[in-house]
């Protein structure tokens, strides 16, 4: 199953909203025509009025080999605003390394940004190696 996140039950996606991400998946993914969608979530509505779904899809990578991925799609008037991979909000330091960590620290801003739940003045994760020796 697609992971999600809690949603509006009274949210009706447009019924168009499969239709636009599969073109925004055209225009950006390497080989559009070897896409297989393998399933959809359910379509979330948040409080900022923008929409999320998730998809679980297998696609080409640059090499020319098949991978399974599951993206965040948030749309907003008919188009898609953001899209990433769902694992950039799963990161950890000890598993992917700091820029992993920073990586997953900005997603999820821009996360609650896009549900319309950020915080003024978000603070910066600690200090990690690198910026410590900076000084």
């Amino acid at each position: 199953m697609v992971a999600s996140f809690p949603k509006d039950k009274n949210f009706q996606a447009s019924p168009n909203f499969r239709g636009i991400i599969i073109e925004y998946l055209r225009d950006n993914l390497n080989d559009p025509e070897g896409m297989e969608i393998i399933e959809w979530s359910e379509p979330e509505r948040y409080k900022s009025g923008n929409g999320a779904i998730n998809l679980k899809f297998r696609a080409k990578t640059p090499l020319g080999g098949k991978r399974v991925d599951i993206w965040r799609f948030w749309l907003q008037g008919g188009k898609v605003i953001d899209a990433f991979p769902l694992e950039d909000l799963h990161l950890n330091y000890e598993m992917d390394g700091e820029l992993a960590v920073v990586r997953k620290w900005k997603r999820q801003a821009r996360e609650k940004e896009l549900r319309g739940e950020a915080e003024p003045g978000l603070q910066r994760p600690q200090a990690g190696l690198a910026d410590q020796q900076e000084k």
